[in-house]
Formats: structure tokens, C-alpha cells, sequence
């Protein structure tokens, strides 16, 4: 798995349908990512998904996006993680081979445009609060599990790993 941060991406998503290659991939807003454990355990969650056949979506890279945003319907899951032009983005490329990542990850920068930077990952004060609320993550939750300095991000990944438990 690759990841890649891109701060005010100059173009929308239209444009990523033009890169393809032998990897999988997906463009995310950054509001819903809490970090790279996150990315990792969505990433994790959905080819586990694949290889025990209890998948929701089609293809991967859009069962990852259900991991990441822990939305069972496919449409919801998109719409969570979409971005337009001037967004700060995500670039999340997994595959067999890093040489077809690290090629797709380059692509996808030269379409979109913007500047890189790998710091984006971790979540400022307005974007934890954003996630507190896309997550429904409540100060009792959080302070269940108070003591670990990356609460927030625990509790996420528990919520990408338990939709595929919900039927809801």
C-alpha cells in the first residue's frame, strides 16, 4: 500500500477515471481519514473482505472506500470520501507489485495537480471534530478508551471493521 497527500488538488474526480493500471486505487477527501492506521485497516478490511468472499462492493478499491467511511451502501461511501478541485486529498494505491503503485501514485499526481504533502494525513482540530461527527462518536465513547493517545483513529477503524456485522 502507498499513500500519497496532495493539498489543493486542481482538478475533481472526472479525471481520475483517465488513470488506470494494474494497481488498485481511490482519491479521498481527507475529512474522513483520522490517519494512516485508518487508511491501512481499510485497506486491510477490504481485501480480507475479497479473500473470505463476504465483500459488499464489486471491486476493491470500492470496498475500501466502505471500510474507510464504514457506510454498507456503496453510493453513501463515495459520496462520503468525494472531493472537488481545491481539496486537500489522499491518494491510496495497493496492489501485488510496488513497482505498478508507485506508478499509479504518479499518475494520479500528474492529473490532479496540487502539492504533495504527507502530513495531511493527521487530522487537525476541525477535521477531528468532523470526524467525531460523521462517525457518531460520542466525549462517553471517547473516554472508554481514554489513555491511548490515538482514541479517536481506535474507534474509527472499529467502526470500518464492524460494518460488515451491521445489516444496517
Amino acid at each position: 500500500m502507498l499513500v500519497r497527500g496532495l493539498r489543493g488538488v486542481e482538478k475533481g474526480p472526472e479525471i481520475v477515471d483517465e488513470v488506470a493500471g494494474e494497481s488498485y486505487f481511490q482519491v479521498v477527501n481527507c475529512r474522513v481519514v483520522a490517519g494512516l492506521r485508518h487508511v491501512a485497516n481499510a485497506v486491510k478490511n477490504a481485501l480480507r473482505a475479497f479473500k473470505h468472499g463476504y465483500n459488499i462492493a464489486k471491486k476493491p478499491s470500492i470496498e475500501f472506500l466502505i471500510c474507510l467511511t464504514a457506510k454498507r451502501q456503496i453510493r453513501d461511501a463515495i459520496q462520503a470520501a468525494s472531493f472537488s478541485p481545491g481539496d486537500d486529498v489522499l491518494l491510496v494505491v495497493f496492489g501485488e507489485r510496488k513497482e505498478d503503485c508507485m506508478k499509479t501514485i504518479q499518475r494520479l499526481e500528474e492529473a490532479l495537480g496540487g502539492v504533495p504533502d504527507d502530513e495531511i494525513v493527521k487530522p487537525d482540530e476541525e477535521r477531528t471534530r468532523y470526524l467525531r461527527k460523521f462517525f457518531a462518536i460520542s466525549d462517553e465513547e471517547l473516554k472508554s478508551v481514554s489513555g491511548d493517545s490515538r482514541a479517536l483513529e481506535s474507534l474509527i477503524i472499529e467502526r470500518g471493521a464492524l460494518v460488515y456485522v451491521s445489516k444496517t
